[in-house]
């Protein structure tokens, strides 16, 4: 029935509202970060579980390569709230079959997170407004998401970059300040 239809299309869009309302609060809220010392190994695999169910929708395959021991202080929920953008992000993008790959490596201080999918890219000229308030490309999305990510890394003193994927696709990366091994620290 067309009342039917009226209804869910008012719902969709009420809960849509609602997402995006939580994400201006989110946006807009001083950011408090509760860090504590974690294995980055570990909160990776974490986000990647939550993933894997996006993932299997989709026909796309996530795969890991962790290095082990990389220690940082890091907000837990906050940090798995940004791998879980950029994770379901590069899902999204990807096309069935295809994979997803996340990289977890030592740079010169730095803990870095790939995650590295095989979608259409970003254009050039697209590459710093997707950081912008509101911007968006995706017809349900609130433009929060990358602002919000690159907000709360940025507060943990890291970096959030894109870059092209060699043989096309997108790489979005998380850097954040490494420490050494807990066993180094006590010296």
């Amino acid at each position: 029935s067309s009342e039917g239809r009226k209804l869910t299309i008012i719902v969709d869009q009420t809960s849509r509202l609602e997402s995006m309302i939580q994400d201006m609060l989110a946006f807009a809220r001083p950011l408090v970060l509760r860090t504590a010392e974690t294995e980055l190994g570990t909160l990776a695999r974490e986000g990647l579980a939550v993933a894997q169910e996006t993932a299997v929708q989709q026909g796309v395959i996530l795969r890991l390569q962790a290095e082990e021991g990389l220690w940082c202080q890091v907000d837990r929920s906050r940090f798995l709230h940004i791998l879980l953008n950029v994770l379901i992000n590069a899902i999204e993008a990807s096309p069935a079959g295809e994979e997803v790959l996340i990289r977890l490596f030592r740079d010169n201080g730095f803990a870095l997170l790939e995650v590295a999918d095989r979608g259409p890219g970003i254009p050039p000229d697209q590459r710093q407004r997707i950081f912008e308030p509101f911007y968006t490309t995706k017809k349900n999305g609130t433009g929060l998401g990358l602002p919000i990510a690159r907000k709360i890394i940025e507060a943990h003193g890291g970096l959030l970059e894109v870059a092209d994927r060699e043989g096309g696709g997108t790489v979005f990366r998380l850097k954040l300040p490494a420490e050494g091994t807990p066993t180094e620290k006590v010296g």
